[in-house]
């Protein structure tokens, strides 16, 4: 054996590895799995390093929506944790798992895995694992249409991530503030929010918020009118998209930029970006975003020619949400199905 490889230390070429991943898992998701991977090749024994870097390479890919290797990832570092005994690791792929099994719709497996997480953030005192379960909790509420709770969760988080000087935590927190003004009718609330996330994800090179914070200020001034400015941030928001290799934010962005086009009378790219969104998000890797875009399909695009057509499409989201457990919803396409029935 060569003495350059007897000194070699594994173990400190792995975090070398791991730390280039985590700078740049935000901006290039796909460089970071590479990193990732070269980590993971050095670490030949389980331990807490181990666990964490195979989540955060399911986070990598879940980045990059592609959450069925997410989720396995997130499986194996949650079994290995356990293993060994790292409570905070086993909280943190819990709520991992718990994102994935939101993001198909799973509602109930979510909100279980959430509470699994907050129990063993508790016992091993993880405060900012706390603070982000309360985040997703609120998010689940919300779905389910439960806005006082939601807001409850949200509050709670966002106290808790100012408390530990986590800015990262506190610009999620306000994102999700203002998603739930923005359903709700609070524009003006909610833009001036979804703007401060914007300008605080920039300035920490956070560009999977920027991303999303810039779909939702999108969102909020196209239902308020401004049509040339909507269409301006969103498609920013979908070139950061396919940099980072993200196809489900591609697919919302073609979501609200189909709303633009058909404000416009622009049938025809209107048709074709929900054609094209639809396509990414078959498949169950987001089954909420794949509601919401038959919906809007039946709204706007090519299946709003007949009533029997635009059933049929308010039938699929329809499904998708009742599995999602994301009842105000479903009643709010029960009520669009009746209104075409009595057409």
């Amino acid at each position: 054996m060569l003495i350059a490889d007897r000194l070699r230390d594994p173990f400190a070429e792995a975090r070398a590895f791991a730390e280039r991943g985590r700078a740049c898992e935000q901006s290039a998701p796909v460089a970071a799995i590479g990193w990732y991977d070269r980590a993971l090749a050095s670490l030949n024994e389980w331990s807490e390093m181990l666990v964490d870097v195979l989540r955060w390479k399911g986070s990598a890919h879940r980045e990059c929506g592609d959450t069925a290797e997410a989720d396995r990832l997130y499986e194996r570092s949650a079994e290995i944790a356990k293993e060994i005994g790292y409570i905070a690791g086993e909280g943190h792929a819990a709520n991992c798992r718990a994102a994935i099994a939101q993001r198909r719709g799973d509602l109930i497996a979510a909100e279980q895995l959430y509470h699994e997480a907050n129990a063993l953030a508790r016992r091993a005192g993880d405060l900012r694992l706390r603070s982000m379960v309360q985040r997703n909790l609120g998010v689940v509420a919300a779905t389910r249409g439960v806005p006082e709770q939601a807001l409850g969760h949200y509050e709670e988080s966002l106290k808790a991530a100012q408390a530990l000087d986590d800015d990262d935590g506190v610009s999620r927190a306000l994102n999700n503030i203002g998603r739930l003004y923005a359903d709700h009718g609070r524009n003006k609330d909610a833009e001036e929010l979804f703007e401060r996330v914007v300008v605080m994800s920039r300035s920490r090179g956070d560009s999977a918020l920027e991303c999303t914070a810039l779909l939702n200020l999108g969102e909020v001034r196209l239902h308020t009118g401004r049509f040339e400015l909507a269409e301006s941030i969103v498609a920013q928001a979908m070139k950061m998209a396919d940099e980072r290799g993200d196809r489900l934010r591609r697919a919302e962005a073609l979501g609200i930029l189909a709303e633009i086009w058909s404000e416009r009378g622009e049938s025809g790219r209107c048709a074709a970006a929900l054609e094209e969104a639809l396509i990414l998000t078959n498949g169950g890797e987001d089954a909420l975003l794949e509601a919401e875009l038959w919906r809007l399909q039946a709204r706007l695009g090519q299946f709003s020619a007949t009533p029997a057509a635009a059933r049929t499409a308010l039938s699929k989201a329809r499904e998708l949400l009742a599995d999602a457990g994301a009842w105000q919803q479903v009643a709010n396409v029960d009520s669009a199905i009746a209104d075409l029935s009595a057409e």
